[in-house]
């Protein structure tokens, strides 16, 4: 699939921008849907930002003309309610603007991590209430049960802990080398699954370009899981991070 016409959402976050990054030059138009137009120093070459609020159809509707394919990055934190409606209403977008693709970046925390065994992309869901993975969870059913008639190719991709400079998960382990003491699960010796930004977004790149499903059900959503090679200890993770640090 050649994808000439972009739109993004959460363009400017962590993952969103390091994409834009890597990979928004290759696109004859790439439509960035933001809250606020980024500071002049932080705003990249060749994105085209557009100020709108995309759980609101009216705003939507205004910003997008024609799309190939749509990458959706943004996660309202503080109204976990409002991510369903924007799913919702992307997904109409994406009926009026003829895309033809559309990639959701979720969460490997949507099955259950208390499972014994490898985790794959036909494990169970998650059973508990966490809110981040349970509006992750809702927005992938949501996914599969309209894409169809959206006519939509659903791909949708569950990285495990993304790590990287400007990332939640790397900030958050970088104030812990600062401290006297850091409690880890199991003391640190069970499995810490990681990814590298970059990885993550080479994935997304991939999952533009792939080719169109070759089985009857055209328009069930497909997963996958991506996390990075080999493994290591929450420790291992915990002393790489603070050697950069001293």
């Amino acid at each position: 699939m050649k994808v000439r016409r972009l739109v993004i959402t959460g363009a400017d976050g962590f993952i969103g921008r390091r994409f834009m990054e890597l990979y928004g030059s290759g696109f004859e138009r790439a439509t960035a849907l933001v809250r606020s137009r980024p500071h002049p120093i932080r705003a990249l070459p060749d994105v085209d930002y557009r100020v709108c609020d995309i759980a609101n159809p009216t705003s939507l509707s205004s910003v997008v003309e024609q799309c190939d394919a749509v990458i959706h990055f943004a996660y309202d934190f503080a109204n976990p309610l409002r991510n369903l409606d924007a799913v919702r209403h992307l997904l109409a977008m994406c009926r009026d603007a003829g895309a033809r693709r559309f990639v959701h970046l979720s969460t490997i925390a949507v099955y259950d991590q208390t499972a014994k065994g490898e985790l794959t992309e036909t494990s169970a869901p998650a059973k508990y209430r966490d809110p981040y993975a349970h509006t992750k969870l809702r927005i992938e059913n949501e996914l599969a049960n309209r894409a169809r008639s959206v006519g939509l190719e659903v791909l949708i991709l569950q990285p495990t802990i993304v790590f990287g400079w400007g990332g939640s998960w790397t900030r958050m382990v970088l104030e812990g080398c600062t401290c006297e003491r850091v409690v880890l699960p199991a003391g640190g010796s069970s499995v810490c699954n990681y990814v590298y930004v970059d990885d993550v977004c080479q994935a997304v790149s991939k999952a533009l370009t792939l080719a169109p499903w070759p089985d009857a059900d055209h328009f069930q959503p497909r997963r996958y899981i991506i996390s990075g090679p080999g493994t290591a200890s929450w420790q291992d993770f915990y002393r790489q991070h603070c050697s950069l640090v001293g």
